[in-house]
């Protein structure tokens, strides 16, 4: 576990996001809410694991994110919302992750992605100022940098570039899919060429990493979702959402088939969702922020521990050990 401590300054930093986020969303006229944090259902997605507490003999989940608890507010009609929150993931303690931290996410109803997109560029400007901002479609930035098609490579191209740039897996990589090696190169060779750029946006990804996105109807094998890197790191992401039960019910199935190959136990699908799904959910997008990643590279730390309110010194103190 890491133990870097957390100068005051920095939790005065937190306080001053905070407002700016509210003060964002207020003049939209966005409603911030409240949803719970445990659950009896989490998320199927396979390269998501949840914590899992036991109450009354039942098992029951930290949520990974409110996703599905706002999405329900949506489909009952109470309009636009944001909300503030913390989430849980069984992640390993390193430079960018922690099993508990800090998000924000919000939905807007009769907006597409493209729009939503624009608007998280919006509050990242209120937040850093001035901030330079590329664009890049999945599929141009596997050209640009890698000069392959990420739609269009077999598994064997694909391997081939990985070998070609000597990367190698702790694991074995024969049942590797499509769409594992495009997580690999992506993580292993595009993301580093990403430092440079104090922002950049990828969008249209394929439908295989399209968590709970919405198929793009003029393409069918992109997913109407977006991430935003500030300088290398990822600290958006947003999509299109899916608005029908069956649409829903179907990626469920898809991820649990993808579990039992990785070996992971099966998720049920959240029952709660669906039924709200049910009753109809309207057009819209929705978009997680990591707070704590933009609370880190504001304050210029090296790690988002250096954010988080653990182990608390004086900002004098925190300078002295960062000097020696």
């Amino acid at each position: 576990m890491m133990n870097q401590l957390c100068p005051i300054d920095h939790i005065k930093l937190r306080s001053k996001v905070y407002n700016q986020v509210r003060q964002f969303f207020s003049s939209k006229l966005i409603l911030e809410v409240e949803t719970p944090l445990l659950k009896q259902y989490t998320v199927t997605d396979p390269y998501i694991e949840s914590l899992s507490v036991k109450l009354h003999d039942e098992q029951w989940y930290l949520q990974t994110s409110p996703e599905f608890s706002m999405k329900s507010m949506i489909a009952a009609g109470i309009g636009d919302v944001f909300q503030i929150c913390k989430a849980f993931r069984y992640d390993e303690f390193s430079t960018h992750h922690q099993p508990e931290f800090s998000m924000l996410e919000w939905y807007r109803c009769e907006m597409n992605y493209h729009d939503l997109m624009a608007e998280a560029v919006s509050l990242l400007k209120l937040l850093f100022g001035n901030l330079s901002v590329q664009y890049a479609s999945y599929e141009s930035i596997f050209l640009s940098i890698l000069n392959i098609n990420p739609f269009e490579a077999t598994v064997p191209e694909l391997a081939t570039v990985a070998a070609n740039h000597n990367i190698t897996l702790d694991v074995d990589v024969s049942e590797f899919t499509i769409s594992d090696w495009q997580n690999v190169l992506f993580s292993y060779l595009i993301e580093p060429k990403l430092k440079d750029s104090p922002c950049t946006v990828i969008y249209d990804f394929p439908i295989a990493l399209s968590s709970m996105a919405k198929v793009n109807p003029e393409n069918l094998e992109v997913a109407e979702r977006f991430e935003i890197y500030l300088r290398g790191i990822e600290c958006v992401n947003g999509y299109a959402e899916i608005e029908r039960v069956d649409d829903y019910l179907k990626r469920c199935r898809v991820h649990n088939i993808q579990r039992k190959r990785m070996n992971l136990p099966s998720i049920q699908y959240d029952h709660d969702f669906t039924h709200a799904l049910q009753k109809g959910m309207p057009a819209c997008s929705g978009v997680a922020l990591g707070l704590d990643r933009v609370i880190m590279l504001l304050s210029h730390s090296k790690s988002i521990a250096e954010v988080i309110p653990r182990h608390i010194v004086e900002s004098e103190q925190y300078l002295e050990q960062a000097v020696a």
